[in-house]
């Protein structure tokens, strides 16, 4: 019996030993002992970089880059979120490295204190060092304790639950993950956090007013501009692609996802049509076709068709074309590029002229 089940009988009359107090009870320990709540704090820090939560989440799939975890910093005060992709998580030390150089650059102030779990990334000799010689202080939570990193935990459970809905509903298969993360945190960084009462992280970090007149609709139809020089005068003037989300930090203009390609280019001369999603175009949600990560199959070569001359892919308007999120490091499909047609077989010859359009070179012209 417990304190209070003895004071309450002695209160109602039914024992007589009051004034009776039960000794501390090594065996109730053993059978009963629970975890202590978690209260929610109410401080918050006074300045940004004063205290940065970070964690690290894991995918069961791989995105179109390779990664299979992602790395958050929040920051405490303005609560903006910044997150980078990573192959594993030894990658998470070259990521702290590239967060800090980045924020004491762009404020003008120093990190101060770093909070993380006890995962092997965030405790490794040379993690430690470096915070040792540039003064971060660290708070390592309790182990086994997500909750002490509470701040990053919820952030991490957020952008999880946006992908996943914006993968449903744009009928994208798994491997696009990474694309819908960052335009998650794109569009979280811009929306009322209720750990400010209502304020925008984007304009408490940076002081400025954010700016809503070039979000678009994830996975909605793209249309990119074909530059002239690219074309003659009866070629398409755009490609047909899915909006993939807008460049990261120092990057100008959208990301477009182009499906013959397998590749995801930057543009600013893009025309959506944001009613209209890739389900639209597809039977079932397994029909995925057009986006299928198909490396072992060269690209087919689509047939003309004068109600869909805009879909014509035979040049492509935009010096920047990027690797999905990591730039760079996607294998490349070594039948990726399409071969020019062969003109003796269509009776044609070339004698040094430029082929007509149905037998134009489908190797598109796309430079770094």
């Amino acid at each position: 019996m417990s304190q209070k089940g003895l004071t309450r009988l002695c209160n109602l009359k039914k024992l007589d030993a009051k004034g009776t107090k039960l000794d501390f009870c090594n065996e109730c320990q053993y059978g009963k002992q629970v975890k202590r709540s978690f209260y929610s704090g109410v401080s918050r820090k006074s300045c940004v970089l004063d205290l940065v939560h970070s964690d690290v989440c894991s995918m069961p799939t791989k995105s179109m880059g390779g990664a299979m975890y992602f790395i958050s910093f929040v920051d405490d005060f303005s609560r903006k979120i910044w997150v980078q992709l990573l192959k594993s998580k030894d990658e998470a030390f070259a990521a702290l490295k590239r967060f800090h150089a980045f924020v004491t650059t762009q404020t003008g102030r120093k990190l101060k204190c770093l909070r993380t779990d006890n995962g092997g990334e965030y405790t490794s000799a040379e993690f430690k060092k470096f915070c040792e010689i540039l003064g971060i202080k660290r708070e390592l939570t309790v182990p086994y304790s997500p909750s002490s990193n509470g701040v990053a935990e919820r952030y991490n459970r957020t952008l999880c639950e946006r992908v996943r809905c914006m993968l449903s509903t744009a009928n994208l298969p798994h491997g696009f993950w990474g694309e819908a993360l960052k335009t998650a945190v794109h569009v979280c960084n811009r929306s009322p956090h209720t750990s400010l009462k209502g304020d925008i992280p984007e304009e408490v970090w940076s002081g400025k007013p954010a700016s809503y007149d070039h979000l678009r609709v994830f996975g909605c139809e793209a249309f990119v501009h074909i530059r002239p020089e690219l074309r003659n005068k009866l070629d398409a003037k755009s490609i047909k692609g899915l909006f993939m989300g807008y460049g990261e930090e120092g990057e100008m203009g959208y990301r477009i996802w182009i499906p013959q390609l397998k590749k995801v280019i930057r543009s600013r001369d893009v025309v959506f049509n944001e009613a209209r999603l890739l389900q639209n175009n597809c039977a079932s949600k397994d029909d995925h076709k057009r986006v299928r990560f198909q490396h072992d199959q060269p690209p087919v070569r689509p047939s003309f068709d004068h109600q869909d001359a805009p879909e014509r892919t035979e040049n492509i308007d935009h010096p920047v074309v990027l690797e999905p999120e990591d730039v760079g490091q996607q294998d490349e499909d070594p039948e990726g590029n399409m071969q020019p047609s062969n003109n003796a077989e269509n009776g044609a010859e070339n004698n040094g002229q430029q082929p007509n359009n149905d037998d134009l070179d489908y190797h598109l012209m796309l430079t770094h």
